[in-house]
């Protein structure tokens, strides 16, 4: 009983999917949250319009890590900015 392994043909759910897991690094989270976020909404249009290609799981994972990933490096990194100025006299 094996199972074929169905690769999906949306590549940009699947390079939003990439953006999404590379940008779990911190920092990096800046640039390829956003990334992540508007090629999974292509991805995930592009899914709806051709469901033979698939791929809108991974474009709608990219799309929610993409969205939590932008706040919480954006939120973080204002905390650190606010922490470092209250450091300075």
């Amino acid at each position: 009983m094996s199972q074929a392994i169905v690769k999906p043909n949306n590549p940009k759910a699947m390079t939003a999917f990439r953006c999404a897991i590379y940008g779990l690094i911190p920092v990096a989270g800046l640039l390829l949250g956003p990334a992540a976020l508007a090629l999974g909404i292509l991805g995930w249009r592009h899914a709806k319009a051709n469901p033979a290609d698939r791929g809108g799981g991974h474009a709608a994972a990219a799309m929610i890590l993409g969205l939590l990933e932008l706040l919480s490096n954006s939120i973080g990194l204002t905390l650190i900015g606010i922490g470092l100025q209250s450091l300075t006299p």
